[in-house]
């Protein structure tokens, strides 16, 4: 240790070594000591925890008998909500999506998101395609068959219909998405249907005579 001290380089290298250990040992302390950690709750990954209460619906058979339910629902609420006629008749046919922030006395003025079709008395109620079918909630792509020389061409309706607590099947869901044959043009638009009345791009020329 004496012949170590002796050197004057090596007196000088032990100081520097000693003065450097004296100055890191104090920004060690404080770096532990001021320093936090990270909060779970700023974390920015992706939130899990609702996904995994999610359960896709599973799908099931449209049944013989839920088919002949809806099949008659469908045709009283085309007849009433969708021709205009008796709308009082059709708010117990409504589910509660489409007759949300609606009172029954307002449904009644038919002021409604349904948009008006001038329907025939014949073939109303079928569907084109079963889109899915769980086992409260079916949707289908329906059909509306037009009044002869109303202008108007067969529609294809987005449907949703759903069953609730009481077992009953009503219209949760509907939106006219296509008409078929001359004259039809792009999607119909229900706000615009509503406030504007019968599209004339709809109307079927030349086949009004003996109307």
């Amino acid at each position: 240790m004496t012949r170590l001290l002796e050197s004057p380089r090596r007196r000088r290298r032990l100081a520097w070594s000693a003065g450097s250990l004296i100055v890191a040992v104090p920004l060690v302390y404080l770096a532990v000591h001021l320093s936090s950690p990270g909060s779970p709750g700023n974390a920015n990954g992706p939130v899990v925890h609702n996904l995994a209460l999610y359960r896709a619906p599973k799908h099931v058979p449209f049944a013989s008998r839920d088919r002949h339910a809806v099949r008659k629902l469908l045709r009283r609420f085309i007849s009433t909500a969708v021709a205009r006629h008796d709308v009082a008749a059709s708010w117990p046919l409504a589910g509660p999506s489409l007759r949300a922030g609606l009172t029954r006395k307002e449904w009644a003025t038919g002021h409604i998101p349904v948009v008006p079709y001038p329907v025939s008395r014949h073939g109303q109620g079928a569907w084109s395609l079963v889109q899915y079918s769980y086992r409260d909630e079916v949707g289908l792509e329906a059909l509306l068959f037009p009044l002869r020389c109303s202008g108007y061409s067969v529609a294809t309706v987005d449907a949703t219909v759903v069953r609730g607590a009481d077992r009953r099947w009503r219209v949760d869901y509907w939106m006219i998405t296509k008409f078929h044959g001359p004259g039809s043009t792009a999607p119909a638009d229900s706000a615009s249907a509503l406030s504007e009345g019968p599209p004339n791009v709809h109307e079927l020329p030349g086949k009004k005579t003996g109307c």
